[in-house]
């Protein structure tokens, strides 16, 4: 039996020409989405449309520090199947600008897009808004340990994230680079 809409065909080898890794996060308030379009057949993200002058904003931290995991829950006795898609990030220095910031996401029901090594950008709360499930701020112990503020960002969804299709300049007038 078919379920879905999906058909099983070949993968091929991969080329090593992937990194792993993620660059930044584009967040905004999940009210600020006014429309998102999907190709239905290429499954992926082809318009964002923002309520007004809302644009994403851009979180950067340092290299190696942002990791972005997704994660199936398989129920063969209850039928069910859900993605669990985590975004855990590294912000050194407390400060307020980012303090205010991390407090913000807390609060908040957002949209993350999230940009890996490769340039390739993948949406996370097309089902479900994505909310904190974690945050805190360290100050360390000794002189050469991390002091700054962590958070991780969760979306649950119905399948794995989307991957991001638009041109540049669409993009752009989003806040995405």
């Amino acid at each position: 039996m078919k379920c879905g809409n999906y058909t099983l065909a070949a993968i091929a080898k991969q080329c090593k020409d992937n990194a792993g890794g993620i660059k930044a996060i584009y967040i905004a308030d999940a009210d600020a989405i006014s429309a998102v379009t999907m190709d239905a057949t290429a499954e992926t993200i082809n318009s964002i449309v923002m309520s007004g002058s809302a644009t994403f904003a851009k979180w950067e931290f340092a290299a190696q520090t942002g990791t972005f995991t997704s994660t199936a829950t398989i129920s063969e006795e209850n039928g069910t199947l859900y993605f669990q898609n985590d975004v855990a990030l590294v912000f050194g220095q407390m400060e307020k600008v980012k303090r205010l910031q991390i407090m913000a996401a807390t609060v908040s029901n957002t949209i993350v897009i999230v940009k890996d090594s490769n340039n390739r950008l993948f949406y996370l709360g097309y089902d479900n808004p994505v909310s904190a499930s974690a945050a805190g701020g360290e100050a360390g112990t000794a002189m050469g340990d991390r002091n700054g503020y962590t958070i991780t960002l969760t979306d649950y969804s119905k399948g794995l994230p989307m991957e991001v299709d638009m041109a540049a300049a669409d993009l752009a007038a989003i806040g995405i680079d």
